[in-house]
């Protein structure tokens, strides 16, 4: 028996994203990333926003904007 960690909930404004995404070919960056780090610049109130690709990155990049190095304790979530 197989148990989901979650059900995915993928609304069909987020397949057009996609879909127009990579209709772009900017899978990096272009204009729906720009326009997601703008709301995202607007939503939090913040100087600066910076799309990555994923969750470990954004840690990484956190640490190191933090000062966090070796020798530091750091204690997140595993999953």
């Amino acid at each position: 028996m197989n148990i989901p960690w979650a059900i995915p909930n993928i609304q069909e404004e987020d397949k057009n994203f996609v879909k127009e995404t990579i209709d772009s070919g900017w899978y990096v960056m272009g204009k729906i990333v720009k326009e997601f780090e703008d709301e995202m610049l607007h939503i939090s109130g913040t100087r600066y926003a910076i799309a990555v690709n994923n969750g470990t990155s954004a840690l990484e990049i956190l640490m190191i904007a933090l000062g966090i190095g070796p020798g530091d304790e750091v204690i997140i979530p595993a999953y």
